[in-house]
């Protein structure tokens, strides 16, 4: 009953959501809207990535976020209450995800400035290996340790409590192309953020706002321009919207960019988070 209910008040605040939304983009289409919030709802661009990323021009961004699908059987794994969100969710096959990881790799390579740097969010298993070679064989130059999202006061996520202990962190890439440095030296490789709160959350893999900040000036240069090529909830453009950055980034879900328009369109560009002040 309780799993039920919270589904329903989630079904609910996506329909209130995809109406804030609409508005919002019929006040855009009428010439409408503050000039930071039109420019910040236009790069959250409703297309295939791969396709999408073809078009723009090479050498024009500093940094590439790439949060893919984990081809692990996401369905199964997130709880029943976040089922009518998992509906919208694109997931990909085993079977499909070697030839879309290369694929973005390449195109993410072409796009980077001669000195920029490649970010990838990954399932260890079991495709921590298979990354470290296409990541490569794309041109990058990675040591294969990982940064960490850690993630205290979270209870841990697994599918058989009997054999395995619950995961708190997610692990991502960093790979440079040419002779790139970080923004930020010395910093370590754990990101300790908590998660976003269901209450807030409208994507099943949200990354906090705040996290991200962290994270895009860790690797970006300040003014630089940074590509998404798996936008979910819009927090990276966010995020770096809140840091002076610019960006650009495709999903093909609308109902998760509608939820990135109303985030916008209510909010103060510089200053939307994901954790309450």
């Amino acid at each position: 009953r309780s799993d039920a209910l919270k589904a329903i008040k989630k079904q609910k605040e996506t329909v209130i959501r995809n109406m804030a939304a609409e508005r919002y983009q019929q006040e855009i289409r009428k010439g409408g809207g503050e000039p930071a919030k039109v420019a910040l709802v236009e790069s959250y661009i409703l297309r295939d990535c791969i396709a999408g990323m073809k078009e723009l021009p090479e050498r024009s961004f500093n940094l590439v976020e790439v949060d893919p699908p984990y081809a692990i059987g996401l369905d199964k794994i997130k709880k029943a209450q976040d089922r009518h969100v998992l509906e919208t969710y694109t997931e990909v096959g085993v079977e499909e995800y070697e030839p879309l990881m290369r694929a973005v790799f390449s195109e993410g390579y072409r796009l980077l400035a001669q000195d920029g740097w490649l970010l990838c969010w990954f399932a260890h298993d079991p495709w921590f290996h298979p990354l470290v070679s296409w990541i490569r064989e794309a041109g990058f130059s990675l040591f294969a340790v990982p940064a960490l999202w850690y993630k205290p006061s979270f209870a841990g996520q697994t599918r058989m409590p009997e054999t395995r202990m619950g995961t708190c962190y997610e692990p991502f890439f960093y790979a440079r192309k040419g002779n790139a440095v970080m923004n930020r030296q010395g910093r370590k490789n754990v990101f300790e953020y908590t998660v976003v709160s269901p209450e807030r959350k409208s994507h099943p893999t949200e990354r906090p706002i705040e996290m991200m900040e962290d994270v895009i000036t860790t690797f970006c240069p300040p003014s630089g321009r940074v590509l998404v090529p798996f936008a979910g909830s819009g927090n990276t453009l966010i995020a770096g919207s809140n840091v002076g950055t610019r960006g650009v980034a495709f999903d093909l879900s609308e109902t998760f960019r509608n939820s990135f328009v109303a985030r916008v369109s209510a909010g103060e560009v510089g200053k939307i988070k994901s954790y309450l002040q």
